[in-house]
């Protein structure tokens, strides 16, 4: 099962057991010592705060500044109540709204899409490495494909293979892959070996190839991470 399923499931969970035992009376003493917070409100602020980590881990940095308002807006009594404040009232919620609507703009009007972040480093013979940081696409030539390195960190990476008919049976995709997701598009003809080690992290084919057709090696490590190996 994905890893990203297992989350949402339990959170779904939770949120239920929330709801139930704050009906119950059970956990408003405890919420009591930061001022009184209801189970909804650590029910959308966990969920809040979910979507602004994976934004981040996917460094998708304008998206995150709508979620924080809304989680300062729910937590504003709360907040006003430790600092000690008299007015519960820190800040207007649409001017902290608008606020935050002009950050995103700008912040992703100054950060395009990553795709230059992706640099090559030739190695001995036709063996390259390349690394992947944010979100990129990369195009693995197969007239000269013999082994080939990748390392995402953080990122989104999606490989395609041209020139398929000048493939080599037996070349070698190097995977590693860390807090990120990798997409290999890999045509049905050819036949994969995968030996992807994952740690906290899911590994995947979809489709289906072809046992008699030329293999491609996948090897590689996955670590909080997603490898997909889609066949087309």
């Amino acid at each position: 099962m994905k890893t990203w399923k297992i989350f949402w499931g339990l959170g779904f969970v939770l949120a239920a057991l929330f709801i139930l035992l704050d009906a119950l009376g059970v956990i408003t003493p405890f919420l009591d010592v930061v001022g009184g917070i209801s189970a909804a409100q650590i029910i959308c602020g966990l969920f809040l705060s979910a979507f602004v980590i994976s934004r981040i881990i996917k460094l998708k940095f304008q998206e995150i500044f709508i979620p924080l308002a809304l989680l300062f807006m729910l937590f504003e009594d709360n907040i006003a109540f430790m600092l000690g404040l008299e007015d519960d009232n820190i800040i207007g919620n649409w001017l902290l709204f608008w606020c935050a609507v002009l950050l995103s703009v700008g912040v992703s009007i100054l950060t395009p899409k990553r795709r230059s972040l992706n640099f090559r480093v030739t190695k001995k013979g036709t063996s390259k490495k390349t690394h992947a940081i944010g979100s990129s696409t990369r195009y693995i030539d197969c007239s000269d494909f013999v082994e080939e390195y990748l390392s995402n960190n953080l990122g989104e990476t999606v490989i395609h293979f041209e020139n398929e008919a000048s493939f080599t049976s037996g070349a070698v995709l190097n995977i590693e892959n860390k807090l990120g997701e990798v997409v290999v598009y890999v045509p049905q003809q050819w036949n994969v070996k995968l030996n992807i080690s994952s740690k906290l992290g899911d590994v995947e084919q979809k489709g289906k190839g072809s046992a008699d057709g030329p293999t491609l090696v996948i090897n590689g490590t996955n670590e909080l991470g997603e490898v997909v190996i889609m066949f087309i």
